[in-house]
């Protein structure tokens, strides 16, 4: 993909999920985690090659991505910028401090490349949230516990 040289992976640091934790554990909050991450559509034009074994184009055809790729350089700014945007129509405050947290008053979220972790006074606060972000295109899964997230045991 000629013209697209900023590779940016947004991720929350570590001793920010770890605070995440704590406070979701003295709250006594309900958590989850989501995953969710080629959805975005493109605002550039982005062309590739056809794959091998695809048969439906003539020779030298090229295909118009409409959507974020998984594995572009810009695929993870993309899916940020989406999520971003939906959560702030939502009500959700970006922090200052750490771009990949999100809050209300009765939930927070943090954000590391494409899995979120979430928590909330409450589980239909949760299910509503992704039951609103849903019904708008996110297509987001969701984990029963937060007992993995970025691959370790929590």
């Amino acid at each position: 993909m000629r013209g697209i040289t900023v590779t940016y992976s947004p991720a929350v640091a570590f001793p920010t999920v770890c605070l995440f934790l704590i406070i979701s554990i003295i709250l006594k909050w309900k958590t989850c985690s989501i995953d969710a991450f080629v959805q975005a559509k493109r605002v550039d034009d982005v062309y590739m090659c056809v794959p091998h074994g695809f048969q439906t184009l003539k020779e030298g055809h090229v295909l118009k991505l409409i959507r974020s790729l998984y594995g572009a350089k810009d695929a993870r700014k993309l899916w940020f910028d989406l999520l971003s945007k939906g959560l702030i129509s939502k009500g959700f405050t970006q922090s200052s401090l750490d771009v990949c947290i999100w809050y209300r008053k009765d939930i927070f979220i943090v954000l590391f490349v494409d899995d979120c972790g979430i928590a909330a006074k409450s589980e239909d606060i949760i299910d509503q949230l992704i039951a609103n972000l849903n019904a708008k295109n996110y297509k987001l899964t969701q984990e029963e516990t937060f007992n993995e997230f970025l691959g370790d045991n929590v």
